[in-house]
Order: structure tokens, then sequence, then C-alpha cells
């Protein structure tokens, strides 16, 4: 549904008998390309066609036609196999001329026939000479299409292989095969998947594990220059053969190759296979384990779906022996411990432990799985743990060579005291992930990487220009690498540079790419920085249906992703204003309450989240300013809104601006204007260090506002706010300071 949404002609079938609904489901079944349509058995009339066009025939006789119809109750298959066998067994005769079917039996006959389809393809089966039977048997064996050579090759008895062709014909003649075009002669395809199983399951399971071990080696031996398009038909010979190591072996490879084609639910299939073979027969180390637990962690990250992939990285760490701590006093503990160790690295390096040649690869994993629980953490609000994970794969990756582990994990620490306001170690893990990268030539996703976290911690404190640049060679290199989810996250972090720069219709086109991104591949968790970048972008256009409607959108599309609490945060604060905007009090209240309960769960992480936090304390003062009768029992609200924004803007300076400018509209309705008025001073004097002109107008606006009518610099600011807000496009912003200024003339 993700690819016809993008306009491109392609129609999908999907066939399904009724299972319980999923959420995924539930979603396709609210889709309006959606059509469905419920299958019945077949009419009289089609059943008539269908045992005509089985047996060549013009025509079929009412009584014949009533007993197989009621027999089968107008199952397709089972009418044809039901018309062949009475055909093959004389009961039916095709009379000449006018080649009618009539029956030549009584009809108690047709009643005694077996009363399944599975029961009655193996009496079928069961009536074939013997040759044909094993003919049949074998190709069950290599699956549903197979190949002239290879049935050729495996097929048992020397002495009977001139025939085989033979065979394959009588086969075809009553149904049971047909060729595959336009390779006519070389490959042939079972009827239906039921003949097939049936044929399958007639064997002794010794027969079934020697077959599949001779399919699987037979295959090796003919596709031994490329078997990289087989390795998932490798899985199958090898696991149905019960060997268990070359199954591992295909299953792994497999793994790799499908998370790089991007099939990540498949990847992570073949990975939890080979951890559950690994787990049964001890055959993997620990070291291989983990390696699977973490690119299966990947997958799901690609997919969005951080909560597994948490839990999958948290498996693979534990393996090696670096449990995460379960208790806030053991994480207290373990942070102090590495944030020393980290101090001492950086104050005496070398004093650095070298690690021996046999752990430095499972050092290596670690700081991979390590690196990537930064990430996870992140979107899942959980700075402690972020910070954890990062201190906790540099210190090991110190101990080991120079790697692209270690230059991802400098960035990563980059962008860990950058929240923490360290500027200068910020930028001193910076040059150290870019001194790796040239050191040691690091490949394409490490400088992806490094570029994207780095990139970030730049917007975060205004660096527009560079973080620009920065970003913008992330998305390219992840794009070469068709690694959709970073590419978003890329497009995001782009989109976030252009909204706070003011460029609002410019974010708004990188957060409609971004969606698509996330629709691609099913990343509902990139579907989501989408849609709510949309919103926010439209909410300073003062578009605020179409802010609804993405925040709808968003909301129907988390409402199954209920770790991922940074988007969730955003999803509540902008909703809240929204709702407000739209005289919906109630429902903006209860957005504002819900986002402060997950705010409140850990100091913030995410650079994203701004608008979340912002909106949250806005909702509550526009609440004040016009409804200041009902404001009382929301102070403390406002209070732990104002905490949450002043913790915000400590980690992110981009939201100084936005914090001054709230606290001075507080300030102001707590009757304290002189304060309020120096509040806004600030807000207008850093937005324009910042260059974040929204900011800048909207400081102009509350100042101008405030001043009394017969001051000339409420005309001068409001003068101001009204160029900013008429360049940027924020129509609503506009309507308010050109209303102000009507009131100046009048």
């Amino acid at each position: 549904m993700a690819v016809c949404q993008q306009s491109f002609p392609i129609q999908f079938v999907l066939i399904t008998r009724p299972l319980s609904p999923t959420p995924e489901y539930q979603q396709l079944q609210q889709s309006s390309l959606l059509q469905i349509i419920q299958l019945q058995g077949l009419s009289r009339e089609d059943t008539a066609t269908l045992i005509c066009q089985t047996l060549h025939a013009t025509s079929i006789s009412n009584t014949l036609l009533s007993l197989i119809y009621e027999k089968t109750e107008g199952h397709p298959l089972y009418s044809a196999t039901l018309a062949q066998k009475l055909f093959e067994t004389g009961r039916i005769q095709r009379q000449e001329p006018d080649r009618q079917l009539v029956l030549d039996t009584p009809s108690s006959v047709v009643f005694a026939m077996p009363t399944t389809l599975q029961a009655l393809i193996t009496d079928r089966i069961d009536h074939l000479l013997p040759p044909q039977q094993l003919t049949l048997k074998i190709a069950s064996a290599i699956g549903r299409r197979f190949t002239y050579p290879l049935l050729y090759d495996i097929y048992p008895f020397e002495g009977d292989k001139s025939d085989l062709q033979t065979h394959i014909q009588g086969l075809q003649q009553v149904n049971l095969i047909a060729p595959v075009p336009p390779s006519s002669s070389l490959i042939y395809s079972f009827q239906s998947l039921i003949t097939q199983d049936v044929a399958y399951q007639s064997m002794l399971f010794t027969q079934r594990r020697n077959l599949h071990r001779e399919i699987a080696q037979w295959y090796e031996r003919h596709q031994s220059e490329d078997l990289a398009p087989y390795y998932s038909m490798l899985v199958h010979h090898w696991s149905r053969a019960k060997e268990f190591a070359k199954t591992l072996q295909y299953l792994v490879k497999a793994g790799e190759q499908t998370f790089q084609e991007g099939a990540y639910t498949e990847a992570i299939a073949f990975f939890t296979k080979a951890i559950a073979i690994a787990a049964s027969s001890e055959a993997q180390s620990p070291l291989q384990q983990a390696s699977w637990h973490r690119q299966i962690a990947e997958a799901h990250l690609e997919l969005g779906q951080v909560t597994d992939s948490i839990l999958q990285l948290q498996a693979g760490v534990r393996l090696l022996g670096y449990p995460i701590p379960k208790t806030k006093r053991g994480l207290f503990a373990e942070l102090l411990k590495h944030l020393l160790l980290q101090i001492r690295h950086l104050l005496w390096p070398s004093s650095r432990e070298r690690a021996p040649s046999s752990v430095c690869e499972a050092r290596l994993e670690l700081t991979r799985a390590h690196v990537r629980l930064g990430e996870v953490y992140y979107y899942s609000h959980r700075r402690s743990l972020a910070t954890y994970a990062s201190l906790v794969g540099l210190n090991l990756a110190e101990t080991v060579p120079p790697s692209s582990e270690l230059a991802s994990i400098y960035a990563n620490m980059c962008y860990v005291v950058g929240m923490n306001a360290i500027h200068g170690l910020a930028r001193h893990y910076t040059k150290l992930a870019q001194k790796t990268i040239q050191r040691i030539e690091a490949p394409l996703p490490c400088q992806g990487w490094v570029l994207l976290v780095t990139g970030a911690y730049k917007s975060g404190t205004g660096q527009w220009q560079s973080s620009r640049e920065n970003l913008q060679q992330a998305a390219d290199i992840f794009h070469q690498l068709r690694d959709r989810h970073h590419w978003a996250e890329a497009l995001a972090a782009i989109a976030l540079v252009d909204h706070c720069q003011g460029t609002f219709n410019t974010a708004l086109e990188l957060w409609k790419q971004t969606f698509k991104l996330g629709e691609e591949v099913g990343d509902r968790q990139a579907q989501s920085w989408g849609l709510l970048g949309q919103a926010e972008e439209y909410l300073c256009l003062g578009q605020y249906d179409d802010a609804q409607h993405c925040v709808q959108q968003a909301r129907a599309i988390l409402s199954t992703q209920e770790k991922l609490d940074c988007e969730h945060i955003r999803l509540e604060g902008v909703s809240a204003l929204v709702s407000f905007f739209h005289g919906d009090v109630s429902s903006a209240l209860d957005c504002a309450s819900n986002a402060l309960a997950l705010i409140q769960q850990s100091p913030p992480i995410a650079l994203y989240v701004m608008e979340g936090y912002a909106s949250v304390l806005e909702v509550y003062l526009f609440l004040w300013q016009q409804q200041p009768e009902l404001i009382q029992p929301y102070q403390r609200n406002i209070r732990l809104a104002r905490k949450a924004m002043h913790q915000y803007a400590s980690a992110f300076g981009i939201g100084q601006p936005r914090l001054l400018r709230l606290e001075g509209c507080r300030a102001w309705l707590a009757g304290k204007r002189g304060k309020a008025m120096r509040l806004w001073g600030r807000s207008l004097s850093l937005a324009k260090q910042l260059t974040m002109p929204l900011e800048q107008g909207r400081s102009h606006y509350e100042i101008g506002i405030h001043l009394t009518v017969s001051t000339s610099q409420r005309q001068t600011h409001l003068e101001e706010a009204s160029r900013i807000f008429n360049a940027l496009g924020a129509q609503q912003d506009l309507r308010l300071t050109q209303a102000a200024l009507e009131t100046n003339r009048t």
C-alpha cells in the first residue's frame, strides 16, 4: 500500500484467510485505495465451465454436475480433481461428437469418493505408475517449481533416467504438473501447492532428508560461481536435511543479503533462526551470537521498531559480559565508573589499556552494539542510559587499534557532552572522530553516522551552515547506501534547520520526503517524523486544518508504538497546540497533560522534540491569557512545563529564544511587567544572534503589543514583526500584528 500511494501504476492483490486482525491489517482496511472482494465457492455455471476446461469437453450433464457440485460445494480445486479422478477411472464418459460429459456409473460411486481434497489427491497419486509416483515425489522435495536438469541429476535409478521425460509427460496428462512458459522444456510447476504437499508428505522422513541433502549439494556444485541468489533456498534444503552447520552458514549469508537489500523483516527471520539453532546446538561462540542479535536490532531499527531493537541489543551485550544495569543505583555506579575511566583516558592517553588481540573483535562488537544502544535510548527518551552506552562503548573502543567503531562512538560522545553544555569537549570529540575517519579510511556507513550525529549537535547550538553541510553529506551517503531509516533521519534533521531558520515551505517538502521514505519500508518512526514535522510547519504558516490532519495521521501510526517516547512527547505537545487553535480547550489540556507525564520521565535528549516541550507551556500560557479565571488548577503544570523547557534550552541552545519569550509572557501574566520586557528583549537579541526569524518576529510582537499605544517604540516593533511575518508566510502571526497596527492607527 505504501508503494501504491507513491502514484506508481501498480496493483497489489492480497489473498488471505480470516485471521485475528493485526494493527497493520486494520490500518490497511482503512485505506481509501483498498477494495475488498469476499471470495465464495464457484457457482454451478462456473463449476461446469471449470470441469469442461479440465477434461477438454464442451458441456456436462445436469445429473453429473449436480453430484459433483453437491459434494464439493463449488470448491474449484476439489471440483476439478474429483472430475479428473472420475474420468481417469472411467466413471465419466466424454460422448462424441458433441464432447458432453456424462456419468457412466451409479451416483453412489461419486459419494463414495474420498471426502477431503487431500485424500482425493492421495488416491490419484496412489493410482499412478510407480515411476510416475517416484518422479512426482522427488519433484515435490525440490519445490512448487522444479527444473528438469535438477530432477534428472538426483533421480536415483540410472537405468530409468532415459524414461524420465516420459514420466513427466504422463504427470502433465493427468494435470498434476504443467510446464512453465517460456522454458517449457526445462521448468515445471505443480498445479497446486496442495498436490505438492500431499506428494511430499507421502514420503518417509529419511527419504525427504536424503533428497534435500542431494538438492542442496546440487546447487552448491552447479551454482558455485554465484550462490547468492540461492541462499534462502539452500537454507530451506539444508534445514530439511537436518544439517545444522550448513543451515547456519546459509542463514547468516541470507540474513546479511536480505538486510543489504532492504528486506528487513526477512533478515530478522533469518538471524532469529540462526540464533535458535546456535542456542540448541551450542555450535557458535557468544561473539557470533551477539553479532546476530545486533544485526536483528539494526533491522528492527530500520523498521522503526525501537523496543524490539533495544531488547536484541541488550541480549547481545549480555552475552559478551556487559549487561545493562537494571536499577537506578546500579546505573549510577556504572556511569560513575566509566565516566572516571574516560576522564583518565582524556587526561592521560598513555594509561589506556591495550587489549590482547584475542579480545579485540569482541570489544569492537561491543562498541558496535553500544553505538546502536546510544541511538535507540535517544529515541526512547532515556538520557542516562544513552550516556552510559556511549561511555562504555568509547572506553572499550579506545583499548583496541583505531577503527570505524571508534569514530562512530566519538560522534556519540560529541552529542552526549554537547547536550550537557560542555561544548569544548564536544568539539574535541568531533575532531577525534574526523581524524579517525581519515586515518583508517572509514567505510561509508561510519562516515554517514559521524556526519549525522555531529551535524545534529551543531544544529542544536545554532551552527546552521556547518550543520546543514554535515547533514546533507550524511543524507547523500545514506541515500547511496539505501539506508532509508538514517536517510530519513538526515532529511528530518535538515528540515529542522530550515524550520528554525524560518524557511517553512522548504522544511515542509523535506518532511514530506521523510514521510515517504518511512512509507517505503514500513518505518513508522520515520513516518511520524514526517507527519509531525509537517504539522509544525503548518502551525507556523497558520494552516491549522492541515496541521490537524497530519497530527491525526501521526496518532494513528504511533498508536502501536508505545515506547517511542520522544515521538509521543512531540505528538502530544503539537496536538495540544493544534487543539487549542481549533477551540478545543479540553483536548488541548489533555494532550498537554499527557506530554508532561512523558517529559518528566527523563531529562531532554532529543533535539527534534523542541516543539513538543515548548507547545505544552505555550498552551497553558494561552489559556492563562484568554481565560485567567480557569488557570489556578494548572499552576503546578505550568511550573513543570517551565522546568522542562529550561532543561531543553540548557541542553540545546536553540531553545533559549523560545524559552525567554515564553518566560516573558508568564512574567507579564503574573504582573511582573518590567521583568517581562527584559526577557522579551533578551529573547529578541538571542534570536537575532542565532538567526531564528520567527522568534525574532514573535519577540518584536510581544514587546510591541504590550507597550502603550502612544509609545513610538510600539509602532516600530509591530512594523518589524509584520515585515518578518510577511516574509516568512506566517499568516496567523501576520494577521494578529496587522490588527495591532490598525489599533495604533485608529
